[in-house]
């Protein structure tokens, strides 16, 4: 594991789900999430919802910049 990754605590709770204007989820980072995020060259969030009766599931993949 990279030393970044487990230097600094980060709250998980850190961020906003929204709908794009085609319907998507967005996930947008903020305070030290976004932080952290940026600390380590994360560029893009890519949301994925899903939910069946009780049960519901959400995949997060973060991507570097080129």
């Amino acid at each position: 594991v990279p030393p970044a990754m487990t230097s600094t605590p980060c709250p998980l709770n850190r961020g906003l789900l929204a709908r794009a204007p085609a319907g998507r989820p967005e996930l947008t980072l903020h305070g030290l999430a976004a932080a952290k995020a940026d600390d380590l060259g994360i560029a893009r969030c890519h949301l994925s919802l899903s939910h069946e009766g009780d049960l519901a599931l959400a995949f997060v993949v973060l991507e570097g910049a080129d």
